[in-house]
């Protein structure tokens, strides 16, 4: 059985110029096959979710005035939601 999470990245400020993600602090490749951002990088789907994709991840977005970044924290086995000020991150229950 195939196992899958998403988060989402709610933007509420304009003009947004990048959306990028981080998992621990490192910069997430768009694969197309297991790990996917949308076009408008807002959402990040991992497919088949594994041991090693546990951690922190991070949507940073900003443009030519300001940047801003919210996170979330995917685990195996129970739910964690954290809602900053500005973005909002929403996680998929996990169970293993």
């Amino acid at each position: 059985m195939s196992i899958e999470a998403k988060f989402k990245c709610i933007i509420t400020g304009h003009p947004v110029k990048v959306v990028e993600w981080y998992k621990d602090g490192s910069a997430i490749v768009n694969d197309a096959t297991r790990v996917s951002i949308s076009a408008d990088g807002t959402l990040l789907h991992i497919n088949n979710v594994q041991r090693q994709d546990v951690g922190m991840y991070q949507c940073m977005v900003s443009n030519d005035f300001d940047s801003v970044q919210g996170c979330g924290q995917l685990l195996l086995g129970c739910k964690l939601l954290l809602e900053p000020w500005f973005l909002c991150f929403n996680d998929k229950l996990i169970n293993d």
